[in-house]
């Protein structure tokens, strides 16, 4: 049902989109934003991140974490055309992209591992062992 939606959200926003590139082709060439295709799982241990940035090489895509929040971001340049007088299509989505994300627990910073390959990013984010409290009772 989210995913669903989720591609119905896009539909509308691509659509949104090309009208606007319809009325003005360089302004959308300059300034378009893109959102790179995400899934997240979770195992016992950890979450995992996968994202398609194909396009990128590994140094033009940045993830940050802190505590339990995941930042994905990193910008794709659209190719040169050479002696295009006009597009024909255009769904391929360049620009600047930032994804946040916000994890139930924890995740423990030290353990984390992002690999890049054939256009996939994928990030390990161990979740941080929950340290047990005992606490003092003071007499009233």
């Amino acid at each position: 049902m989210v995913s669903d939606f989720n591609r119905l959200q896009q539909q509308m926003r691509r659509l949104m989109e090309d009208m606007v590139h319809q009325l003005s082709p360089r302004y959308m060439l300059d300034q378009k934003v893109w959102s790179p295709q995400i899934d997240i799982w979770e195992t016992p241990e950890a979450y995992f991140i996968l994202a398609d940035v194909s396009g990128l090489k590994k140094d033009e895509i940045q993830v940050n974490v802190k505590r339990n929040r995941v930042h994905l971001y990193g910008r794709r340049e659209r190719p040169p055309v050479e002696h295009a007088l006009r597009y024909v299509q255009m769904e391929i989505e360049y620009g600047a992209f930032e994804r946040v994300f916000q994890l139930p627990v924890l995740i423990d910073e030290d353990q984390i591992e992002a690999r890049y390959r054939d256009g996939l990013l994928t990030v390990l984010l161990p979740k941080k062992a929950a340290q047990p409290k005992t606490i003092a009772i003071q007499e009233a």
